[in-house]
C-alpha cells in the first residue's frame, strides 16, 4: 500500500575507548561531516578536542535509527554508549538541527553545583560535551506511515480487537482502523465504511449525528492531510484488521476538515 514519510528520528553515539578512526568525505553534503562538525562546534567553544566519526558506531546507530523506522518512538538502545535521540515531525529535520536542540539544553546546565536547572533536561548538552568521548557516530532515518501501521496490524494479530495505537490525547498521525469477522475483508471495504460516515456528518455545524461517529470520514477527507499508509492483517482468530495513518493528522477539534 501507499506510504508516506511523517517524521525524522536522529541518534548519535558516543565513545571514549580505543576505536578506529574513519576519514570523514570533505563533500559538505555528508551527513557524517554536517554531525561532526555541528558536534565540533559546541566542543570548541569549550575547548574540548574535537571528536572522530568512526564507522563502527555509525553502523550500530543506523541499526537502531532503523529500529525505529515504523514508529520513530524515542526509545534508547540500551547500548554500552552514550547516545542522544532526535524526533521530528516532518521530513526537513537536519543534522544541525538535532545537534542544536542538544546544544540548547546547556542554558539549563549550571557547571557549578553540576546540574541541571529544575523539571529541564541537560543530559543531551552534558553527552555532546562530556570531555573523554572522543567517537561520534550517528544516524538519520525517515520514519513512514506503512511501517508504523504494519507495526501495529501485527500487533493486533493475537486478539484482533479495534484499538488505536496511541493514547487519547497522544496522537502524532492520523488513524482510522476497520474490524471484520471473517477472513473475506480487503482495504477497500475498510476505506468504504469509513466514507459511508458521510451521511452521518454535517458540514454546516461540523458535528455528527449524536450517537453516531464521523471521524473516520473527517480524516478520509482532510484537506491538509497528504500522505498515508495502511497495512492489512488476518489475525489468529481468522478475523481481519486493518489500520490507516495519515499525515499530517486531522480531526482538530473546531475545524472543519475541508
Amino acid at each position: 500500500m501507499a506510504n508516506g514519510y511523517i517524521s525524522i528520528f536522529f541518534i548519535i553515539i558516543m565513545i571514549s575507548a580505543s576505536l578506529s578512526s574513519t576519514q570523514v568525505s570533505g563533500n559538505q553534503d555528508s551527513i557524517a561531516q554536517h554531525f561532526l562538525s555541528a558536534h565540533n562546534q559546541v566542543r570548541a567553544a569549550l575547548r574540548l578536542p574535537p571528536l572522530q566519526w568512526t564507522d563502527s558506531l555509525a553502523r550500530y546507530a543506523s541499526w537502531w535509527a532503523n529500529q525505529r523506522i515504523g514508529d520513530c518512538a524515542m526509545i534508547h538502545s540500551n547500548g554500552n554508549y552514550g547516545e542522544n535521540i532526535f524526533w521530528g515531525e516532518g521530513g526537513t529535520w537536519r543534522a544541525e538541527d538535532a545537534v542544536g536542540a542538544w546544544a540548547a539544553e546547556g542554558r539549563y546546565y549550571n557547571y557549578g553545583s553540576n546540574s541541571c536547572q529544575a523539571n529541564q533536561d541537560c543530559s543531551h548538552y552534558t553527552q555532546m560535551v562530556w570531555k573523554h568521548s572522543s567517537w561520534l557516530g550517528c544516524a538519520r532515518v525517515e520514519c513512514n506511515n506503512e511501517a508504523y501501521a504494519r507495526a501495529w496490524a501485527g500487533m493486533r494479530r493475537a486478539d484482533c480487537k479495534p484499538t488505536h495505537s496511541f493514547p487519547e490525547d497522544g496522537f502524532k498521525l492520523g488513524e482510522n482502523i476497520f474490524w471484520g469477522p471473517g477472513s473475506g475483508w480487503r482495504p477497500n471495504d475498510a476505506v468504504q465504511a469509513w466514507a459511508e460516515e458521510e451521511k452521518h456528518y454535517s458540514y454546516a455545524a461540523n458535528t455528527c449525528e449524536p450517537g453516531r461517529v464521523c471521524g473516520h470520514y473527517t480524516q478520509l477527507v482532510w484537506s491538509h492531510t497528504s500522505r498515508v499508509g495502511c497495512a492489512r492483517m488476518v489475525c489468529d482468530d481468522g478475523d481481519v484488521f486493518i489500520t490507516c495513518n495519515y499525515d499530517p493528522p486531522g480531526n482538530y477539534i473546531g475545524e472543519r476538515p475541508y
